[in-house]
């Protein structure tokens, strides 16, 4: 089992990613049914990380429910598989050098498929990391 600090740094890792997507996508003005829902989207993950974050830096090792936080950030699991979603958000939204960046700012760069795949993931993840909180609450 890792330790709490380690859990807790990669809660913090994605939490710090979430802050910046949600930056970038206030920056665009364009985009408006995708542009909102991610961003709520985004907004309501980054709460429920706030809390799993919580959680991880004070777990009680006696608790088997507590086990639950561990498998968040198995490789490839709920925590890799948002940051990948929110990597793909922001290597087209992230802000470039000179006129580009003018441009960039006005303008939603994702196609219709492309951000419903992300949103869905991204709503996945964040089903799987309320359903972690409940189990650890219970």
């Amino acid at each position: 089992m890792a330790e709490p600090l380690s859990l807790a740094a990669s809660i913090i890792a994605v939490l710090n990613i979430t802050g910046t997507a949600v930056q970038y996508i206030e920056n665009v003005s364009s985009g408006s049914k995708y542009r909102e829902r991610i961003l709520a989207e985004l907004v309501q993950t980054r709460n429920v990380l706030k809390q799993l974050r919580d959680q991880a830096q004070k777990p009680d090792r006696n608790n088997p429910q507590a086990e639950s936080l561990w498998w968040l950030a198995l490789p490839n699991g709920p925590l890799d598989q948002f940051q990948v979603a929110l990597d793909r958000l922001l290597s087209k939204l992230k802000p470039t050098a000179g006129l580009k960046k003018f441009g960039k700012a006005l303008i939603w760069p994702f196609q219709t498929e492309e951000i419903e795949n992300i949103l869905s993931t991204i709503e996945r993840q964040k089903s799987l990391f309320i359903l972690v909180l409940q189990s650890d609450q219970m």
